[in-house]
């Protein structure tokens, strides 16, 4: 695993609860809003929050150990792709205005792509199964106010902005890595050459101090061997 990897790992462990933690919120204050508008789907909603509440506390629980294993990015995008998909699922079996799912869609990606640092590929997973869920509800052809091409176009739309938007966070992130890991070894390569210009200080007199600073600056550049010649 590379070191991007494993910074990319630490990021998501980091923002996973953050991310959870919103999303609950965010689902348990449109749950007011369906009691006070919609009380008939309260049967509904309680099971699918306590679906979507579940798959955040295991994602939660499992962070640890599939971040030591190296499968923690796939174990999130799989995941939140089901709790994504959960939104239409609520939406299909509670019949949900479709209105109200495409906004419930749009939100979710675009608040997903801007928390995760999976990238374009993990946003792109999550889109496919919510656009493919999305897509599945709009063919019960439920009674809407707005055509079903524009639902359609509206969330589709969110969606390839999102990806666009997670690959461009993406490229910031490993740009300002680069440029850490870069001072990181510029700043080892100014220590090893001060380490060898101390032994040289220290040891001028010593007979053998061409070997010992052609043995530091071996280990400084991590060559197979260096020699010094003197003419």
């Amino acid at each position: 695993m590379t070191a991007y990897n494993r910074e990319t790992d630490l990021l998501t462990s980091e923002r996973t609860p953050q991310a959870a933690g919103l999303f609950l919120l965010l689902i348990g204050l449109s749950g007011l809003f369906e009691y006070h508008y919609a009380p008939e789907r309260a049967e509904q909603f309680l099971p699918f929050y306590g679906i979507q509440a579940s798959l955040c506390a295991m994602l939660l629980t499992l962070s640890a150990p599939l971040r030591r294993s190296g499968w923690l990015q796939l174990g999130s995008i799989a995941v939140w792709s089901l709790i994504g998909a959960s939104i239409n699922a609520y939406g299909l079996v509670a019949g949900v205005q479709p209105e109200l799912t495409a906004v419930a869609n749009v939100i979710f990606v675009t608040a997903i792509s801007m928390m995760m640092p999976w990238g374009m590929r993990g946003q792109a997973a999550v889109c496919t199964l919510g656009l493919a869920g999305f897509a599945l509800l709009l063919l019960q052809g439920e009674a809407r106010a707005v055509p079903a091409p524009y639902l359609f176009f509206a969330v589709a739309g969110s969606c390839v902005l999102s990806i666009v938007g997670a690959r461009s966070l993406e490229l910031h992130r490993y740009a300002i890595f680069r440029e850490s890991t870069d001072r990181e070894e510029e700043a080892a390569m100014n220590a090893a050459l001060l380490r060898v210009g101390t032994t040289m200080n220290s040891s001028l007199d010593d007979s053998d101090v061409l070997d010992r600073i052609a043995e530091t600056a071996r280990r400084a550049l991590a060559l197979d061997w260096a020699v010094v010649l003197l003419w």
